[in-house]
């Protein structure tokens, strides 16, 4: 048996550690896996940054050089628009820009939309007498149109002439350099300021402009927190990490900075994590599924061998115990007979005496009185005989009986015992309760036997609670008295034959009634009740009809 134990720990520990590896390794090539797939996603992020970076930088040079001609040609109004237009078709056919002059008395020379001087406009005018001939100053206006605004002095020799400003509109560069980008099937681009404000997102248009730092309660439906996006914005130029994205969903990010004029931009490129391993998972499914196999095998055999040794443990015990008992039946049977002699023949002259008695004329409760007395020498002669025969193979006369009734002569019986006189019995029988296949008198003989039992256990008075009810197949009817109840060690070997704890006592009343509750297919137990006193259950077979 230990050495199956033994065996059977082994093999346990072999599988586990099997399993546990196969899971680290597993891991472990993921993690790899997905590393080498976010540094490709950087080189993504950091290509699309620097195309962002080089395009903005190209348009700032585009407005420096033609800051230069304005300045050689003037501002005067003849032909400047066919000349703007001309000089700035290349950029305006590549993206959406809109360009302005204003002079140096802060009027609108030109605009290529027809919109007239605002605010920004104002503010980026004053702002160029500051700026040095040939730079470039940057102006974020998200809430107001989505774009930025890129001014430039007209200055020379004679002093300073007027602005250039480009508003290039923010939407038409994310089309132009993140909405084309696909990294694997779901992966994209997106795209925030140093600040923190969305800029771009593919699946959640509805969120550009909102400030992570500003998150309202909207933008915690899709994310769990936001603080690998903070990370980033306090991180270097490039790098990649890993977050919770909506829904629960394990992702790869991979970022990169735009830098141009004062201005900087975040672009990350982001993939589902499951999408990276998803190859990973498939060639390795073979392999765990090989170990799940093996575990599972090794799991239902361990299983199999404890579940059998059990068995034929219990089997050995109830052997041994079936053993034991017939040992005891057999010492019962062997005093049976000198018992059987003793009380037969003086049982003999009462029951002649009393014969005797009832053909005499009394009173009605004599009469009573002389004919329970009878039905108890009766009984008591059944006993003597039984117990003559305890060995043999009886054959009970099962039949059909109603609880109720078998019940109500039990309790006729021993009414007058004295030893009732301060028990309350009550009993709670259904009304629909089945007919049980039992014999009769043997089944009144156990009854009686376990109020006996329950009265002696309650010298001083108590509550003896009678129950019926249906379970499975059987009817149970429970004994519950309010006694001390039974010490644990008593339990065990209540039923066993000549234990009592009585100082009278044979210890053969619970014997011989477990012998026959048995002897028609029913069973009795014995426990303490939880809130006090010992509670005996007898099941009894059901009639099917």
């Amino acid at each position: 048996m230990k050495s199956n134990l033994l065996l059977l720990a082994l093999v346990v520990f072999i599988i586990s550690l099997i399993i546990t590896l196969n899971i680290f390794f597993q891991q472990s090539y993921q993690s790899e896996m997905a590393e080498q797939f976010n540094r490709q996603q950087l080189l993504i992020a950091r290509a699309t940054a620097k195309g962002i970076e080089g395009y903005i930088e190209h348009l700032e040079e585009k407005i420096v050089s033609f800051s230069k001609l304005l300045l050689d040609r003037g501002l005067a109004e003849r032909q400047l628009k066919d000349f703007t237009e001309n000089t700035l078709s290349e950029v305006r056919e590549d993206i959406n820009v809109n360009l302005k002059i204003i002079d140096s008395k802060g009027r609108l020379s030109y605009s290529s939309s027809a919109e007239p001087i605002n605010k920004d406009d104002l503010q980026l005018f004053d702002r160029s007498k500051n700026i040095e001939a040939g730079k470039v100053f940057s102006l974020s206006r998200l809430a107001e149109g989505r774009k930025i605004l890129l001014v430039t002095p007209i200055v020379g020799e004679s002093g300073w002439s007027g602005a250039l400003i480009l508003e290039i509109f923010i939407d038409t560069i994310n089309r132009k350099f993140l909405a084309p980008i696909r990294s694997g099937i779901r992966g994209y681009a997106w795209m925030m300021d140093s600040s923190g404000t969305l800029l771009y997102h593919p699946t959640q248009p509805k969120m550009i402009g909102m400030n992570l730092f500003r998150a309202d309660t909207t933008c915690f439906k899709c994310h769990e927190s936001f603080e690998v996006e903070k990370k980033i914005l306090q991180s270097g130029d490039v790098g990649f990490s890993s977050y919770v994205a909506p829904y629960g969903e394990d992702k790869l990010i991979a970022f990169s900075r735009a830098k141009f004029s004062n201005l900087s931009w975040i672009v990350c490129v982001s993939i589902p994590y499951s999408e990276v391993t998803f190859s990973t998972k498939r060639s390795m499914k073979l392999h765990s599924m090989l170990v799940i196999a093996i575990f599972v095998a090794t799991v239902v055999g361990a299983f199999s061998i404890i579940v059998i040794n059990r068995k034929r443990a219990k089997a050995e015990e109830k052997a041994r115990e079936q053993m034991m008992h017939s040992e005891k039946l057999s010492a019962l049977a062997r005093i049976s007979a000198g018992i059987a002699h003793e009380i037969g023949n003086p049982l003999t002259s009462i029951s002649s005496y009393v014969q005797i008695l009832r053909g005499m004329e009394f009173d009605d409760f004599t009469k009573e009185s002389l004919d329970t007395i009878a039905r108890h020498i009766n009984r008591i002669a059944d006993i003597v005989r039984q117990m003559s025969s305890f060995s043999k193979t009886t054959f009970p006369d099962i039949k059909p009986h109603n609880i109720n009734e078998l019940l109500n002569s039990t309790l006729e019986l021993v009414k007058y015992d004295k030893r009732l006189k301060d028990i309350n019995i009550n009993i709670e029988i259904p009304s629909n309760i089945p007919e049980v296949m039992v014999d009769g008198n043997q089944t009144i003989q156990v009854f009686m036997n376990i109020v006996f039992n329950a009265a002696d256990a309650m010298p001083s008075g108590g509550a003896l609670s009678i129950k019926a009810s249906v379970i499975d197949r059987d009817v149970e009817v429970s004994f519950r008295d309010t006694g001390p109840g039974i010490p644990e060690e008593h339990i065990v070997r209540i039923f066993d034959p000549f234990f009592t704890t009585k100082e009278k006592g044979t210890g053969l009343g619970l014997a011989v009634s477990y012998s026959m509750i048995k002897g028609f297919g029913g069973d009795i137990t014995v426990d303490n009740a939880p809130e006090g006193g010992a509670i005996f259950k007898v099941r009894l077979p059901r009639s099917e009809g």
